[in-house]
């Protein structure tokens, strides 16, 4: 087993605040982000609209939470997050408990400015957000081009072969009917779109929000050590 892992067995504290993310078959875990009674009183949007947060853990030890766009993709990027960033602590507090990460997660949804320290590619950073400032013209005028959310098509569960990316395992989003009216299937293993290996979080993000604009895009997919072309558009 490598020194870095997901959801791997020695968090059996973590099992009682976080789900696997995107069903049962995922690597990845997910917090539970509902806000408290308090905390939805000055809550701007809700978190899960920002980010998806999942367990990172370095030597058995939980290191602090990878960041994937939410349901409102476009709001994950203004506040000036990457896919994959690694946020290890909020407003200096680290993010190395299960129990109190809840919290502190929660504070960048608050509307109130919040420092978020960050490792994005090896280098550490910190970044000043404050959800409350996101520019909504800007995301109306995006928002004008998605045929459908994302989370409403599908729901992509990153795959792994010796510690290498290799695809996506693919379940039904939000509305089912969308998933299966593409010809897909729950566990399909997603590979390619447009010819494009999905290897990479950063430019799969890119492919995926195709789909979600309702462009016809060519989905190569492994079912059962089967690969099929499938041809699909969101409508």
């Amino acid at each position: 087993m490598s020194n870095s892992t997901f959801c791997h067995s020695g968090a059996l504290l973590a099992l009682a605040c976080f789900v696997t993310a995107f069903g049962n078959n995922s690597s990845v875990a997910d917090v539970d982000i509902s806000p408290s009674a308090d905390q939805s009183a000055r809550q701007v949007r809700p978190i899960s609209d920002f980010f998806r947060p999942s367990m990172y853990f370095v030597n058995g030890e939980l290191r602090g939470y990878k960041l994937y766009p939410g349901s409102v993709p476009e709001l994950f990027s203004e506040l000036g997050f990457e896919v994959g960033d690694l946020v290890t602590a909020i407003d200096r507090q680290p993010l190395n408990d299960p129990q109190n990460s809840f919290d502190f997660l929660n504070r960048i949804g608050s509307g109130e400015t919040v420092r978020v320290a960050i490792e994005r590619d090896g280098e550490a950073k910190e970044l000043e957000v404050n959800s409350q400032r996101v520019s909504l013209e800007a995301l109306a005028a995006q928002r004008d081009v998605i045929v459908r959310p994302l989370s409403e098509i599908v729901r992509p569960t990153p795959s792994f072969v010796n510690g290498q990316q290799i695809g996506y395992l693919l379940y039904p989003g939000g509305a089912p009917e969308v998933f299966y009216d593409l010809g897909l299937l729950p566990g399909d293993l997603l590979k390619e779109i447009d010819g494009q290996p999905l290897t990479d979080a950063s430019r799969s993000y890119e492919l995926f929000k195709e789909l979600a604009r309702g462009k016809v895009v060519l989905m190569t997919i492994d079912r059962q050590g089967e690969v099929l072309e499938l041809e699909v558009q969101v409508e």
